[in-house]
């Protein structure tokens, strides 16, 4: 289990009761002791767990401690974001450097913010097609798009989510559905984890199309193929999925997925 849920120096793991996570805190520092390290810096949901930790004095006092990047709130056993400031006023004047790298301080590998994020990005390859340099002062008028969009981006860091995709009892025998949709609106590929009736996002990925043209089934392709590359990512994170189903509106596309016949080379290729 271990060696599962290692990444670095950290391990991240998660059982169905509170019992269990006591017998893994102390089978796990018992294993790590015997190479001589300390397993320390503890932290769960579980009050039971953390007074252990804190009685063997290894308990992170941190009550929103960093987790690969995220914040987890131990109390209300929330994932959220990591608090940065970006720039509201023109006080710096705005360069599509300056944007670019504002734009980049959220850190959102869930891609749960992309509705918003996704704005930085379309703003910033208008200002690539317009050919404005790197470091020239912009337009009022961008420069205010720009102030809009910070502005939503700053308000939504403040997004709490659950940890946990599901509840139930740890008897319980899950039987589970992912959900892939891609559409061409903004490339977006999403996707959900299906229990029975209810339906969790797992996460979702957005890019910009290219500046080069491309027709519409063409660009319906590439969100299908990287939907597709989304899908093999989350199956090789999760072991007890039982069935997979990707969604694309387009019947072109389905066309071209079934047929045998010899196709275009970029459609052969994508």
């Amino acid at each position: 289990m271990i060696e599962q849920d290692i990444y670095v120096d950290n391990i991240i793991s998660s059982v169905t009761n509170e019992n269990k996570a006591v017998q893994f805190y102390k089978e796990a520092r018992e294993f790590i002791t015997k190479g001589g390290f300390n397993l320390r810096s503890w932290t769960s949901n579980s009050q039971l767990l953390r007074t252990i930790a804190c009685a063997d004095n290894i308990l992170d006092k941190d009550t929103k401690p960093k987790v690969l990047g995220m914040r987890w709130d131990v109390q209300k056993d929330e994932l959220c974001f990591a608090q940065t400031e970006i720039h509201l006023t023109a006080e710096t004047d705005i360069t599509k450097r300056v944007i670019l790298n504002q734009s980049s301080k959220i850190y959102d590998p869930l891609g749960l913010l992309s509705p918003i994020t996704i704005r930085a990005k379309l703003f910033l390859q208008e200002l690539w097609r317009e050919n404005y340099e790197w470091d020239q002062i912009l337009p009022t008028k961008l420069c205010e798009t720009w102030i809009d969009i910070a502005t939503h981006i700053q308000k939504r860091i403040n997004t709490a989510f659950p940890r946990r995709y599901f509840t139930g009892t740890q008897n319980e025998t899950i039987s589970l559905t992912l959900q892939v949709f891609s559409d061409v609106s903004l490339k977006a590929y999403i996707a959900y984890l299906c229990k029975g009736n209810e339906s969790k996002l797992i996460m979702a990925k957005t890019r910009v199309a290219p500046v080069k043209s491309l027709t519409l089934p063409q660009l319906d392709l590439i969100a299908a193929v990287n939907g597709a590359r989304l899908t093999q990512h989350i199956l090789s994170m999760f072991i007890n999925i039982s069935n997979v189903e990707l969604w694309s509106d387009s019947q072109i596309v389905l066309n071209w997925l079934m047929s045998k016949k010899p196709l275009k080379r970029f459609i052969a290729t994508v």
